[in-house]
């Protein structure tokens, strides 16, 4: 039987009502995906609908709303050709990296407070979620879509909290720690405690070391830093100090 959507009763939690404030979903959108979205069980025998590129979830009579965010993009299809050629220009590049036509260094912050649910970035749950995906949609993925970007440009990436990660990127985009799954809010306390600090200058000198990948005079070099607050390593030293040994550090990037 057809209902019209102003009909159809949500008891919002407060939970619900904030995730909507601070991610920009209308109430009205709920209304609409009870009526037209895609329904399916969910953890502890609730339901999860899909609807217009939003996810909801209510409770096990759908009366009551627990929570919204934004749904998962789907994966983009990539033939066998393709994915054959990427793979022959990154066994390439691994072996002349001095091949690479661009290099772009994307350095992210990866310490607890970034993780917390700060919410400061519409449709994200957190500063870190942010960062990451929108450095693989607008800078990844969109160079890949408008065909800006080809297979020998390079894209390291340095994840940081007591001690940097690096890795790198040749036009792919990568999964990264994040608090989507209910299974990893729970043991994301834990993990804010592993990765508690955000040491500015380990990160930067593991960013003078992939300047020197393949460096030459034509390469276009670009480096980004992603970080929500200020840098954990003037503990036992002065931040004056902190501040002075990154100058450095960076002073040292215009004669790599």
């Amino acid at each position: 039987m057809d209902r019209n959507t102003s009909l159809i009763t949500i008891l919002s939690t407060a939970h619900g009502q904030l995730r909507r404030e601070q991610r920009d979903i209308d109430k009205r959108n709920l209304q609409r995906a009870l009526k037209y979205g895609r329904s399916e069980r969910a953890y502890r025998g609730r339901w999860k609908i899909d609807f217009d590129g939003i996810t909801f979830i209510t409770d096990h009579l759908k009366s009551r709303e627990v929570t919204a965010y934004p749904s998962p993009l789907q994966d983009v299809p990539i033939d066998r050709a393709t994915i054959e050629k990427q793979n022959r220009a990154r066994t390439l590049l691994q072996h002349k990296p001095e091949l690479a036509t661009s290099h772009t260094i994307l350095v992210i912050d990866n310490s607890g407070s970034m993780l917390a649910k700060k919410n400061d970035v519409h449709l994200y749950r957190d500063s870190q979620n942010a960062a990451f995906s929108m450095t693989a949609l607008e800078f990844i993925a969109e160079q890949l879509l408008s065909q800006t970007a080809v297979n020998s440009d390079l894209e390291p990436t340095v994840e940081f909290s007591r001690e940097p990660i690096g890795w790198t990127v040749y036009n792919q985009i990568l999964t990264h720690r994040n608090t989507e799954r209910f299974i990893d809010r729970q043991i994301a306390p834990s993990m804010d405690e592993i990765c508690g600090h955000s040491n500015f200058l380990p990160a930067l000198a593991k960013v003078g070391e992939l300047l020197k990948l393949g460096y030459h005079e034509e390469c276009a070099l670009s480096i980004f830093f992603f970080s929500d607050g200020r840098s954990s390593d003037h503990k036992g030293i002065s931040c004056d100090e902190t501040y002075k040994q990154m100058k450095e550090i960076v002073k040292t990037w215009a004669t790599t």
